[in-house]
């Protein structure tokens, strides 16, 4: 700030000098003591901070005979959010009044006087600008360390009787909420706020007091979103640039930054959104115009996800997965995430499920491998109920003698909440339990696109929160609501409210599948959806299995990786080695043979650097990879243009087979680029078996097969599904254009 307004003043003595033709002095120490004792103010609750903002500023001051700018009026301690009313709301809640509670809590609470400190900043209706970055705490963090000052910024109230805080009355803020909040109010009418702060708060539930508050007032006047692109290394956070004036404004205007390139923005051509059509309850889906009517238009003309279902929700919750989440090495036995590899346990198989993670549940299918959960619980109706010591000890004891052989573990569990005279083998959150093993929707956590699977059956156990699930009333139901949900239709509007993580990911939450639209249908419609939507299960399935065939043939005793493994020289004979370079015309007479090799590496390191930034250009995030080949040629196509072309390699079509098989589920992220895709591309097996080498190249063909086979059928049920939205065409290019 200091150094923006020193630049502001220097470019105004220059117009003046042009206008006039007249050489002005341009003091800049006087300029810097002007700035720093009337322009810039600046409070945070940590004293430390304080004197090393001090510090900093001080330098900018320092000039030989003079004193130090005083900054002890400008620059304060003290808590930005609590106010003076606190005491009253202290000595509310307590029996000891706050001016006689211990002097080193009131100093961490800090309470702070904004107009008190600063009369001469509120005597002109505030700040002409705020800026900053806000803390990001969650409430349940920060009110360990300050219950009271927790308790204030959610309970305290206006003389009126309303909250001192609306964006807090969510139940589980973050604390950047507030701080947006405060700096709205201390700004003057005309006057403009900027914070980069996370993004979040436009789709979460907590976010929703926010929103209102915003939509009522109309301050937020501009939105920069950098999507999932991280500005901070040292921290995962999903940031915007936001900014705010100190009245209403007609629309919100927004732009979007995912490669964090701000100089491309051009505001006069972003999106304006009215504030009459962001809505009240809902998520703010903030994009384009044109995806906003639709997106719009299907959650207003059909009714929504969870009116469709009895149930959205998560799986089981243990707190100690490393003993209750098991692996099956061979029937009967397993191991647990803390047992040497050497080690199995036998536990009795009533209470062992099949366990489906996050990266479990796919379109269409789902996986458990060896994972296996263990469920001490019996099932009473619609309840479940822990068994109790007696029963474990006569019909289950092995499971008794595993659970005490981990003891101490499971009573020290949330802080020693588990340690109990009985049920210390309980989870600690036994929710859902009675909804496992029934037929339902399984849905993954977290996934580039919606990802939903049909458990028909009740076969498996989800995990956590990183797998929900969607129950009905009948059954019959989960398959037309399989196809819906697996659409491009539901994946569009899913991809507009759900909220982004790093690398093209989203959270999937209940609060992100419950809006989703779900068409009228007729019960024939309903039909044909659910048996079109078995049947591609049918077939994903089939490919799940083809390829774990693939796979154990693949990584058996009976192949090997290559002896020599090959170089990037494999893929591009022109980019040579160090060695033929050294030989080669182009190498400069009368060198020394150490400045010959240094040359040498040189030349070899750029012809291959070459190289790379062609696939870098190419590996955008979300690009899709192909390979295909004949007995003699191997492409790899990137975003449909050619990166490789070889001819003549040995084993060609075994070496195809691997690509796709390394390619098959990668998902192109930021951090993705051709050094990693090289590693997945020269990491190559071979086998003297030929039957063996045959089989695996047959299986890579059965795969092949699969996919157009379910690419043709799924298309079949998209154009039914579109029918059920009455899509346009022009709709169905931006559904399908994503």
């Amino acid at each position: 700030a200091l150094n923006r307004l020193v630049e502001e003043y220097r470019w105004v003595v220059a117009e003046e000098e042009r206008i006039t033709g007249e050489r002005r002095l341009f003091d800049q120490d006087s300029i810097i003591r002007s700035i720093l004792s009337h322009n810039i103010y600046g409070v945070d609750i940590n004293q430390e901070s304080v004197e090393i903002t001090k510090l900093a500023l001080w330098l900018h001051t320092a000039a030989p005979g003079q004193p130090l700018c005083s900054l002890d009026h400008n620059i304060r301690c003290g808590n930005s959010l609590v106010g003076p009313d606190f005491a009253a709301f202290y000595n509310a809640r307590h029996s000891t009044l706050f001016a006689a509670a211990d002097p080193n809590e009131r100093e961490r609470i800090n309470a702070f006087d904004w107009h008190a400190a600063f009369p001469e900043v509120f005597s002109h209706s505030g700040f002409d600008c705020v800026i900053g970055n806000p803390p990001y705490i969650k409430l349940q963090h920060f009110r360990r360390a300050q219950a009271d000052t927790a308790a204030y910024l959610v309970e305290a109230k206006n003389p009126d009787g309303t909250p001192v805080y609306a964006s807090t009355q969510s139940g589980n803020f973050d604390m950047y909420l507030p701080f947006i909040e405060k700096g709205i109010r201390i700004l003057k009418p005309e006057g403009r706020m900027g914070y980069i702060a996370p993004n979040v708060w436009m789709v979460n539930e907590y976010g929703k007091p926010l929103r209102q508050l915003i939509r009522r007032t109309r301050t937020l006047d501009r939105w920069l979103d950098f999507k999932s692109h991280q500005i901070f290394d040292e921290a995962i956070t999903y940031t915007a640039l936001q900014f705010f004036r100190g009245s209403a404004v007609p629309a919100l205007t927004c732009a979007f930054a995912p490669d964090g390139n701000t100089a491309a923005i051009q505001w006069e051509n972003a999106v304006q959104i009215p504030y009459e059509e962001l809505p009240e309850e809902d998520a703010w889906t903030l994009a384009p115009k044109r995806e906003i009517e639709l997106v719009r238009n299907l959650v207003d003309r059909f009714d929504r996800m969870e009116k469709s279902c009895t149930g959205i929700f998560v799986g089981i919750q243990t707190s100690l997965n490393d003993i209750f989440h098991l692996e099956e090495i061979a029937p009967g036995k397993f191991r647990n995430l803390i047992m040497p590899e050497s080690e199995l346990v036998e536990l009795e198989s009533d209470l062992i499920h099949p366990l489906v993670k996050g990266p479990g549940a796919k379109r269409y299918c789902w996986e458990t491998g060896n994972m296996r959960i263990l469920v001490p619980y019996a099932t009473n109706g619609s309840k479940a109920v822990l068994i109790p010591e007696a029963e474990l000890k006569s019909k289950y004891p092995k499971t008794w003698s595993y659970f005490s052989r981990y003891e101490s573990e499971l009573r020290e569990r949330e802080n020693g909440k588990m340690d109990l005279p009985t049920g210390w083998w309980a989870y600690n959150y036994p929710k859902n339990i009675e909804k496992q093993l029934k037929p339902r929707l399984l849905v993954a956590g977290t996934a580039p696109e919606l990802r939903v699977a049909a458990d028909f059956n009740g076969s498996v156990v989800q995990d956590d929160r990183r797998v929900f699930a969607i129950s009905v009333d009948d059954p019959s139901d989960l398959g037309f609501l399989l196809g819906l949900l697996n659409s491009p239709v539901c994946g569009y509007v899913f991809k507009r409210v759900a909220r982004p993580k790093s690398g093209g990911f989203f959270d999937i939450e209940k609060q992100f599948i419950a809006p989703l639209p779900i068409p009228d249908a007729t019960p024939e419609q309903c039909a044909e959806v659910g048996m079109r939507a078995r049947e591609l299960q049918e077939l994903h399935t089939l490919r799940r299995d083809t390829i774990a065939k693939f796979d154990q043939r693949l990584h058996s005793a009976q192949t090997a990786p290559v002896s020599l493994a090959p170089k990037e020289e494999w893929l591009w004979t022109a980019i040579g080695t160090p060695a033929t370079w050294k030989q080669s015309s182009a190498a400069p007479a009368g060198l020394s043979a150490r400045d010959l090799t240094a040359w040498t590496k040189q030349q070899h390191a750029a012809a291959l650097q070459q190289r790379h930034d062609i696939l870098d250009a190419l590996l955008q995030p979300g690009a899709s990879l192909t390979v295909t080949n004949t007995n003699d040629e191997l492409l790899l196509h990137i975003a449909g243009r050619e990166a490789l072309h070889l001819y003549d390699k040995p084993e060609t079509p075994f070496i195809a087979a691997q690509w796709r098989h390394a390619l098959r589920h990668l998902n192109v992220t930021e951090s993705f680029n051709a050094t990693r895709l090289l590693k997945h591309l020269l990491t190559l097996r071979t086998t003297t078996e030929a039957p063996l080498r045959d089989r695996i190249v047959a299986l890579d063909s059965e795969i092949t097969t699969l996919d157009q086979t379910l690419a043709t059928k799924e298309s079949e049920l998209n154009a039914i599904i579109y029918q059920l939205y009455h899509l346009t065409p022009e709709e169905i290019a931006m559904v399908e254009g994503g």
